[in-house]
């Protein structure tokens, strides 16, 4: 019996620092090679005991652990691991005799991980570049850009949901482990704001991590840049959206003209969802003004309607979009959505899963994939992928920095 046939599919449950419910799946295989991934579970009601304050928490945990003990393992046992695309085939079968649910589609997902992991453990081969050669992409030169989250609630910010997120991008940094120095010298200065006393506009924060990128010894636009993810909760519906500071709702063309401003006089560079997905004009619209030297970025859920614009001169609304382990049922499902953007031209980005979980996988998928940009939750994400600059450097005869390169700036739209 080959070395790479499917013994078993087991799960169990295991605690995240979040507030989500885990599972974690393991793959063995024969001569007990395994991996492992982890599915974030959804909460799907809180109780409450009428006898105490203490109220309970349930979710589909236990079905989620029957689905990959019972069913996954009735599928894929017997099954050569190595056959990467068929293993998620099999997996992604049982979406149509399941119910179609979040829950479901986390532990499918983990399963397609935990198989992955445990071919590249039999192959002793590192999970990076088993990816790489396994879905037939060249070996990366570089490592992704990363985009670190500014955490606003530390600065005791009210009212967050009117608010959208902002990340920093060091884009002058000349090697990984630079830019992870950069980014923690901003949100240094940063975090000495206290922004409790009062409801601040957009413009206002912008100026506050401006002065912070300045009070670190950095250019603003040059060495360090701004990006902005527009929330869902400041869609008010299919065109009309609410900006801190504004007493009512705005439409569309103001909105467009507000990001616009944000973009001439702020180092900003990148928006993410800048229009609710029925608001495709919009999108448009923006990316007309805007796109030779911003990122304009769609999440990669989002479905925009159809929008004729120009017919006789085709027109794209964004370009780039994200890549998340949360909206995908598989690596392969995901390597699809990868390959479809990249033969339009569209650059990605590979963003933190739900709960964080599978976070190291991230990185190594965004360095076997050859991604260029890759968003953090915070600046500890990023020692993951200092360890592999190191593996790199030394794989490479160290021709690679040590310290991780960076991909050359003329490959992003800014340039």
């Amino acid at each position: 019996m080959s070395k790479y046939r499917i013994k078993a599919v087991t799960a169990w449950q295991v605690w995240s620092s979040s507030e989500l419910m885990t599972v974690e799946v393991e793959v063995k295989l024969r001569y007990n090679a395994f991996g492992r991934g982890i599915a974030p579970i959804p909460l799907t009601s809180i109780c409450q005991d009428h006898d105490s304050d203490i109220g309970c928490v349930r979710s589909d945990v236990a079905e989620a652990i029957n689905f990959a003990c019972v069913e996954i393992n009735s599928i894929l046992k017997g099954v050569s691991s190595n056959y990467q695309e068929e293993v998620d085939r099999l997996l992604e079968s049982l979406i149509h005799i399941k119910h179609d649910n979040s829950s479901l589609r986390s532990i499918l997902m983990a399963t397609s991980i935990a198989n992955l992991n445990a071919v590249s453990a039999v192959e002793q081969m590192p999970l990076w570049q088993y990816i790489s050669e396994v879905m037939h992409e060249s070996s990366s030169s570089y490592l992704p850009l990363p985009e670190t989250n500014i955490p606003l609630e530390l600065v005791n910010l009210k009212e967050l949901s009117v608010y959208p997120n902002f990340s920093l991008l060091p884009i002058g940094a000349n090697t990984f482990a630079d830019s992870l120095i950069n980014t923690s010298q901003v949100l240094y200065h940063f975090k000495k704001n206290d922004l409790s006393n009062q409801l601040f506009l957009v413009e206002d924060l912008l100026n506050l991590i401006t002065g912070a990128i300045e009070k670190s010894r950095l250019t603003p636009g040059i060495d360090m840049a701004i990006s902005i993810q527009i929330k869902d909760s400041m869609y008010l519906n299919s065109n009309t959206y609410q900006l801190p500071g504004f007493k009512s709702e705005i439409g569309s063309d103001e909105m467009c003209g507000n990001l616009i401003n944000f973009l001439d006089c702020y180092p900003v560079i990148s928006i993410q969802n800048p229009f609710s997905p029925l608001d495709t004009g919009g999108w448009v619209k923006l990316s007309w003004a805007a796109a030779e030297k911003t990122q304009i970025i769609k999440s990669n859920y989002f479905k925009l309607r159809t929008y004729k614009f120009e017919p006789e001169r085709p027109f794209k609304a964004y370009n780039t979009i994200t890549l998340s382990l949360n909206h995908s049922s598989t690596v392969s499902e995901l390597r699809d959505e990868m390959l479809e953007a990249k033969s339009n031209g569209t650059d990605l980005i590979i963003e933190p899963n739900l709960g964080n979980n599978n976070k190291n996988f991230q990185h190594q998928l965004a360095i076997g994939w050859n991604l260029k940009q890759i968003r953090l939750e915070n600046i500890l994400e990023g020692n993951e992928c200092i360890r592999l600059a190191r593996v790199m450097h030394q794989r490479s005869k160290l021709d690679l920095a040590v310290d991780g390169s960076l991909p050359k700036k003329e490959k992003f739209p800014w340039r």
